[in-house]
């Protein structure tokens, strides 16, 4: 009885890609791996972690463990962005939300008027398109969390340490502002 080719097909290049599965951690993206990508825009840079794992933690990762993991969560994603553009001579805010629930942050890139959300790296549009504004901004990731948000600030990472630049809320709300003043009062030490 002989094997019809057709139907043998399929499993002709399995071992490939098992091979190729298992060999994955090997090939981690690094830094460096991300600075030689010519002409690289928000959306190349999104594809470049579509794949990654959701993962909290309490600090920032170093970018080279963010990447050898390949696992981090939004604080590790938008720094690394911001990192990144603008050593590439492009203008970023890191932007954080605050909502009800959760905090967020997220890159702005000035000259692309978009930014890029880790909660975006596996969808097609990967870059969001805003007028730069941190309200904006806030609504727009608020309403992809299904949330308000309660304040947004812009802020700087420097020596490890994360600086609060500017500070808005919606009709500026006493009670939000209060609330970001306790959270923020402690630096946010980066491990590297």
């Amino acid at each position: 009885m002989s094997l019809d080719r057709r139907a043998w097909f399929p499993f002709r290049f399995a071992w490939f890609f098992s091979v190729l599965f298992m060999a994955a951690p090997l090939l981690a993206l690094t830094i460096d791996d991300l600075r030689r990508i010519p002409d690289l825009t928000p959306q190349l840079f999104a594809r470049q972690f579509a794949n990654f794992q959701y993962e909290r933690h309490s600090k920032v990762q170093a970018p080279e463990v963010f990447l050898a993991k390949q696992a981090g969560d939004c604080d590790d994603y938008a720094t690394l962005a911001a990192e990144v553009f603008r050593e590439r001579g492009f203008t970023t805010r890191l932007v954080t939300i605050r909502m009800a629930d959760d905090v967020h942050a997220v890159c702005y890139i000035a000259e692309a008027h978009c930014y890029l959300d880790y909660s975006n790296r596996g969808y097609m549009n990967r870059a969001v398109s805003t007028d730069g504004s941190l309200p904006d901004i806030a609504r727009k990731v608020a309403r992809s969390f299904g949330s308000n948000w309660t304040s947004v600030a812009e802020s700087t990472y420097e020596k490890g340490v994360e600086k609060m630049v500017r500070l808005e809320t919606p009709k500026n709300s006493k009670a939000a502002l209060r609330q970001f003043a306790r959270a923020s009062v402690k630096t946010v030490p980066i491990n590297f």
